[in-house]
């Protein structure tokens, strides 16, 4: 049973949504996109909420410098620029 001791480092680790830095491209979930450039919006941020159990990642969608809308990410994928 390979069990991960506190302080240990698994290598290879997905970076947690909430701790990547780079910039986000889109996000997009079925029919639903909404990117950067288009219909107005400038950028979009992961932030987290507090959830029923656990925190949940967020999106927030900003037109300009106003934040526009707010997504929960349950079920979204999001593209990254490179």
């Amino acid at each position: 049973m390979n069990v991960v001791k506190p302080g240990w480092r698994i290598p290879n680790m997905i970076t947690p949504m909430i701790d990547d830095k780079r910039s986000i491209a889109l996000i997009f979930k079925d029919s639903a996109i909404y990117g950067v450039g288009e219909n107005g919006i400038t950028k979009i941020e992961v932030y987290q909420e507090p959830g029923q159990m656990a925190m949940t990642n967020y999106a927030a969608v900003f037109r300009g410098e106003s934040l526009w809308m707010r997504v929960d990410l349950s079920g979204w994928g999001i593209a990254y620029y490179e």
